[in-house]
């Protein structure tokens, strides 16, 4: 996946991950599904796009930050 920032009103930063085929986009998003989180699919062209939204970055690093106090 990459980062993508949509320069907008408010500025979003995106993770995403574009393939060819509907298929493997359904197979992204359901690995995606399966971490907890909320992806999208969007076509784009010849492409479609699976993404994650701020927030569920967010989420992501809070699972993955180190405990603190350790």
């Amino acid at each position: 996946m990459h980062l993508h920032l949509v320069s907008n009103k408010s500025g979003s930063l995106l993770a995403e991950r574009r393939v060819r085929n509907v298929g493997k986009a359904f197979a992204v998003a359901g690995r995606l599904e399966s971490a907890g989180l909320r992806p999208n699919i969007v076509r784009s062209g010849p492409n479609y796009v699976v993404y994650i939204a701020t927030t569920d970055l967010l989420r992501l690093t809070e699972k993955t930050r180190p405990s603190e106090g350790l």
